[in-house]
């Protein structure tokens, strides 16, 4: 049967996403989240613990969401970010994937950097790949609910997919541009994953289960 990921992006932004984030994986409406580890502050060292806690007791894939500056060494930029969630988290990620920037020498970074690493990647490339889903991530965005169902409905048995979504609270002191579109990813996955669940034809896994 199909494989669906459904992963929540930018863990590490804000305290009032975080918390978003943990209540879905608490109540397994999502079972991975990718982290933006140089936005981790002391004040969200509670919400890192539990997040620790779920990837033991659930099995949740906890991955490196990499932000790239160009104007710095893109491998230097990777590993400094993989070598800082070791330290936070005490393991390595599950998976790498990248915020925002799909600029073409980025892509091939990180798919090098995965490749010596040997573990789980988005897939961010057309290039046959081991170790990712088989069929390109997906934003719900612009999805709404219905679309999302007609698209998972279409994936064959051998396929897998990662829908990404950002499971947000409006909060106010948040500079991303996101901020108040992105509420509604909330209740979409609660939605999606009700579907997904009771259906007998789909399976929802964590990067583990690839």
């Amino acid at each position: 049967m199909p494989k669906i990921i459904l992963n929540a992006d930018d863990f590490g932004y804000s305290k009032i996403f975080n918390n978003k984030i943990l209540e879905l994986l608490e109540n397994w409406f999502l079972k991975s989240t990718t982290v933006m580890v140089d936005c981790i502050s002391q004040d969200q060292n509670q919400q890192v613990e539990r997040l620790i806690e779920l990837s033991k007791t659930l099995e949740i894939s906890v991955g490196l969401h990499i932000v790239f500056d160009l104007q710095k060494s893109l491998e230097w930029q990777i590993d400094l970010q993989f070598q800082k969630f070791i330290e936070i988290f005490g393991f390595s990620p599950s998976h790498l994937d990248i915020h925002k920037e799909k600029d073409f020498d980025c892509v091939n970074a990180t798919i090098k950097y995965w490749t010596d690493k040997n573990i789980s990647v988005r897939y961010i490339t057309i290039e046959p790949l081991t170790k990712h889903t088989t069929y390109p991530c997906i934003s719900n965005v612009p999805f709404d609910l219905q679309k999302s169902i007609e698209f998972i409905e279409t994936l064959k048995d051998w396929e897998s997919c990662e829908i990404l979504c950002h499971p947000w609270e409006y909060d106010p002191e948040s500079k991303s541009s996101f901020n108040k579109d992105r509420i509604i990813d909330y209740d979409w996955v609660i939605k999606l994953n009700e579907y997904i669940s009771n259906s007998t034809k789909f399976q929802i896994i964590s990067y583990y289960g690839l």
